[in-house]
């Protein structure tokens, strides 16, 4: 039985500031979630479809070994990185939600 625990965080920023965004993902969130012990791999993905046309769109997928060790990062370092993200780029500028999920068997 798989116990990986996955969650999801869609990121949605104005255009003219994704360069910027993913900058940031590379070089800050991503190594910070990995360095945590909390996550064990990330993958990132762009929508190929954003709903806004002035927007980019991307879905990060965190795997942690566990739901707790997930729920600890999201709660904790997660919120905090996003935080100062939407700070220093502009609240009104990025929209994220996260989606907490389980793997299973096929």
């Amino acid at each position: 039985m798989l116990s990986a625990a996955i969650f999801n965080t869609t990121f949605y920023v104005e255009r003219q500031h994704a360069d910027r965004f993913l900058s940031w993902l590379r070089l800050t969130y991503i190594p910070e979630a990995l360095a945590s012990g909390m996550i064990t791999d990330a993958m990132l993905m762009r929508l190929s479809e954003p709903p806004d046309p002035s927007a980019e769109a991307y879905a990060l997928h965190l795997r942690a070994e566990n739901a707790s060790a997930a729920n600890d990062w999201i709660n904790t370092i997660g919120h905090s990185l996003i935080g100062l993200l939407a700070e220093d780029i502009g609240q009104e500028r990025l929209l994220h939600f996260t989606t907490p999920m389980e793997q299973i068997e096929i």
